[in-house]
């Protein structure tokens, strides 16, 4: 909530709340001046601010909630009830009556108006932008689905966990012809909407350009002339891409991301796989280059993003890479969503997540 937002919600509580004050004293009029029934709704009301902007702006308020409180219990108790602090001491009780009610009346009516002005004002831009968010949210979820398939000797397993509302990796899977497929994984810089705008245009161009059969360095020079000529410097795509033609073989290109891990089915060692390239949307005039393999029967290719193994504990320190390559390692004999299962658990189990997390297993038969 924006500041102005903030203070026109809070004027409207301090008013609403103040009327304990005035409804209080009309019990205890006979005890204390009607200047009490005025300093008691002043505190009324600030406390009751104060507990909002703990809500609002972190708890550290609740402080001054709790100094509020003792700070008016020793003034209304002392100072409040004599010279110079009381006045108007001498209201009969029907005077008196009158005061507090129309006092009460008053600030109950001013509240209320405070309310509506930031209703009208605040909440209807909030609500708005609520829901245009819930809109790309569900845009998020439809760019980039649980991926569960076959194509070939090949089996799938994608997922993708945004740390937020709306994220800004991918993670797709294309079937192309005799039994070839491509697969990567995207990670747009940054984190929110505009990340997930970016991602989905990377998927648009992607989808528009494998219908030309071009190969992994003509989709990456692609991809990063249109991402220097349209999006915001500072603003850029990492990726790992693996081509997949009809006799096993796999291409594989990867531009400033975290490796491939190629685990062999007789082995629990880890070949990474990476390619001297810069992230897409950096310069222009890049040549990107790529490298082949040939996976054997069972062999196991992982490729995830940074925000599984840049995970902090509440030591500060980090998961790293080499902790998610073991825990491949130890289930490479496994199925692929229960690789990904394992991997996300030990991410989840180690610290918050602080970035998107996403990951893609592929297995050949």
């Amino acid at each position: 909530m924006s500041t102005p937002a903030l203070t026109r919600v809070l004027i409207a509580v301090t008013l609403t709340f103040s009327t304990m004050g005035f409804l209080s004293d009309i019990t205890a009029m006979d005890e204390q001046p009607f200047s009490h029934a005025v300093y008691s709704a002043l505190i009324s009301g600030v406390t009751a601010a104060t507990v909002l902007l703990s809500l609002a702006r972190g708890y550290r308020w609740l402080v001054t909630t709790v100094a509020v409180q003792i700070a008016g219990a020793w003034f209304l108790r002392g100072p409040a009830l004599a010279p110079p602090f009381a006045f108007l001491t001498g209201l009969s009780q029907d005077a008196r009556l009158h005061a507090d009610s129309l006092a009460a009346l008053i600030t109950v009516l001013s509240g209320y108006t405070a309310f509506i002005v930031f209703i009208e004002r605040d909440a209807k831009q909030q609500i708005a932008m609520r829901t245009e968010l819930g809109l790309a949210t569900e845009m998020h979820r439809t760019l980039v689905p649980r991926i569960d398939t076959t194509i070939g000797a090949y089996t799938f397993h994608g997922v993708s966990t945004p740390s937020g509302q709306v994220g800004g990796d991918l993670v797709d899977l294309i079937a192309l012809r005799d039994d070839g497929w491509l697969a990567y994984v995207a990670d747009v810089s940054g984190h929110g909407v505009s990340s997930g705008l970016v991602m989905g245009m990377v998927k648009s161009a992607v989808r528009m350009a494998v219908d030309e059969q071009i190969s992994l360095q003509m989709l990456a020079a692609r991809l990063n002339a249109l991402l220097c000529s349209q999006v915001k410097a500072g603003t850029f795509v990492t990726m790992g891409a693996l081509r997949g033609h009809g006799d096993g073989r796999v291409d594989v290109l990867i531009a400033g991301h975290p490796p491939l891990l190629h685990t062999r089915a007789d082995s629990r060692d880890i070949a990474t796989v990476s390619t001297d390239n810069i992230p897409l949307g950096v310069m222009p005039d890049w040549t990107f280059a790529t490298s082949t393999i040939a996976p054997g029967p069972a062999d196991t290719l992982v490729i995830i993003t940074d925000g599984l193994f840049e995970v902090f504990d509440r030591k500060d320190r980090d998961l790293g890479l080499d902790a998610v390559t073991t825990v491949i390692a130890d289930a490479h004999l496994e199925t692929p969503d229960v690789i990904a299962t394992r991997v996300f658990d030990r991410a989840r189990a180690f610290g918050a997540q602080q970035d998107d997390q996403s990951l893609l297993v592929v297995r050949r038969a």
